[in-house]
């Protein structure tokens, strides 16, 4: 799709944190990132809030940007 996907290290840390329980060990990962990146990606995509050339852009708490390519 040419879209620039960054995940900034403060997200990382985030999901991390989110992803690991004590009593499961990392396999909640997984599904974290589903719950927090994956599906939110998806309806970014499907409702074409991000186009070619666009750069979305996940901050901590998973909070997402979308920045908006210029014009060639």
């Amino acid at each position: 799709h040419g879209i620039i996907f960054i995940v900034e290290d403060d997200a990382i840390k985030y999901l991390a944190k989110e992803g690991y329980k004590e009593e499961y060990g990392a396999r909640q990962l997984h599904r974290t990132i589903q719950h927090i990146i994956e599906d939110p990606i998806s309806k970014i995509l499907l409702t074409k809030k991000a186009k070619r050339r666009d750069t979305i852009r996940v901050r901590s708490n998973g909070i997402f940007s979308i920045e908006k390519a210029q014009s060639l």
